[in-house]
């Protein structure tokens, strides 16, 4: 597979989890709509994605989604492209001026 470039990645007025949307581009696919999110474990993907209503509740369905095993695993393949596209999403949100280093809490300067 070729290199996974990040175009068009937008760090604006976002809120909550999200980082940014960004388009990725495989070589031979773009996929548009794509999200950074930060939650408690570190960065994530978000892949495009549309809200329906089903029993008085808000969900959400991908339009694009990786293979997974029978374990509902990404498959190795699978998991190899998340992490390239993982790893260069990173790298293009800290070149806008976004920052994915967090802080030790024991060194900060707290008294508390």
């Amino acid at each position: 597979m070729s290199k996974v470039r990040i175009k068009f990645m937008s760090t604006k007025n976002l809120k909550g989890a999200l980082r940014a949307f960004f388009t990725a581009d495989l070589g031979v696919l773009s996929i548009k709509g794509m999200k950074l999110l930060e939650g408690s474990n570190g960065y994530f993907l978000g892949f495009p994605s549309e809200s329906y209503e089903a029993d008085g509740e808000t969900k959400w369905s991908d339009f694009v989604r990786l293979a997974r095993d029978d374990a509902g695993k990404y498959t190795s393949q699978a998991q190899v492209l998340y992490d390239q596209i993982l790893s260069a999403a990173l790298t293009e949100y800290e070149k806008q001026g976004g920052t994915t280093k967090t802080q030790d809490d024991s060194t900060d300067d707290l008294p508390f």
